[in-house]
């Protein structure tokens, strides 16, 4: 791997958030120590394709030309530390192979992921397909769950650092319970820098992947301002998950409660009517992974369909050709 670039581990099922961290996953040199704590990975999951990255804390990281490897581990007994575990709490086979040794090459002065902008790239998309209707995601009293997602003040005030109400099981008072290893136990719809632990992410992962390709008509008035960029993802790891099958959703949705988002229709027609591509999930996935904790949302100005060029301005065009 590039001297300045990350590691990244596949998974083929959902993991439990509290599990993906530096006790689960470790980093060790060719003496097989853990590096200092200056450079110790940043643990970041991908709930969308599955992986586990660990990021480099500062640059320079890694030593070029130098061996590495990553251990995974299993915990023991009914620890969250130690190894990973998947939403149902189960572990990793213990005679799977668990270790991956690699070397380090020169750098390769690109950055990891690309960077996701919310007034251009990820409002749009919510502005399209879950403020449909008034009854929908719309910011006011009507708002389906109390959650606006049409707005930026809305984003802002009924997503950020609040707890979902679909998560909201946690024990009553006075019970003695086990319920905070279960996943998704009073989590926040949006954990800003953890999309592994906001909910909005597995509303969104409920869904099927849609059949055709599509991009987004809307666009908000500061989303304009910004440099137009074109946005394909591809994950690290090869065999990474791009989709997940019926069984990985009927598992997910022992855990998160009511219908998939967008709310599905019969029959389908419009941008607004499919749930979101692969590479939009991956938009808004990134999106959160940026958010620094304790920021707001920026002000994206009015959004709307796109306008197209009037027929004499292209008459125009055409005749000075």
């Amino acid at each position: 791997m590039p001297a300045d670039g990350a590691v990244q581990i596949a998974f083929d099922r959902y993991l439990l958030p509290a599990t993906v961290n530096r006790q689960s996953v470790v980093l060790v040199d060719g003496a097989n120590q853990q590096l200092p704590p200056e450079l110790a990975p940043i643990v970041l999951y991908d709930p969308v394709a599955r992986t586990i990255t660990l990021a480099a804390p500062k640059q320079p990281w890694l030593v070029e030309g130098q061996p590495y490897k990553v251990i995974v581990g299993i915990p023991e007994g009914d620890a969250d530390t130690g190894g990973v575990r998947a939403i149902d709490r189960a572990t990793l086979d213990p005679a799977q192979r668990r270790d991956f040794a690699f070397f380090v090459g020169p750098k390769a002065n690109k950055p990891v992921e690309p960077v996701v902008s919310f007034c251009r790239d990820v409002l749009p998309i919510f502005y399209a397909k879950c403020a449909t209707t008034p009854t929908c995601h719309v910011t006011g009293e009507r708002a389906a769950a109390s959650l606006g997602l049409d707005t930026s003040v809305g984003v802002g005030a009924t997503a950020l650092n609040r707890v979902a109400q679909g998560a909201n099981t946690g024990p009553r008072a006075g019970l003695v319970t086990t319920s905070e290893k279960k996943f998704g136990v009073d989590m926040p719809l949006i954990d800003p820098g953890s999309p592994g632990n906001s909910w909005l992410m597995y509303k969104i992962e409920l869904a099927r992947l849609p059949a055709t390709q599509q991009t987004s008509p809307v666009v908000c008035t500061n989303g304009l301002l910004e440099t137009p960029t074109t946005f394909a993802f591809t994950p690290l790891a090869v065999n990474a998950q791009r989709s997940s099958d019926e069984i990985d959703r009927s598992i997910l949705g022992d855990y998160v409660l009511g219908r998939e988002m967008p709310y599905p229709t019969a029959n389908p027609g419009g941008y607004a009517d499919f749930a979101l591509t692969f590479d939009e999930r991956e938009k808004v996935r990134i999106w959160i992974q940026q958010l620094p904790r304790g920021s707001s949302v920026p002000e994206c100005g009015g959004c709307g369909e796109a306008t197209q060029p009037t027929t004499d301005a292209g008459a125009r065009d055409a005749s000075d050709q």
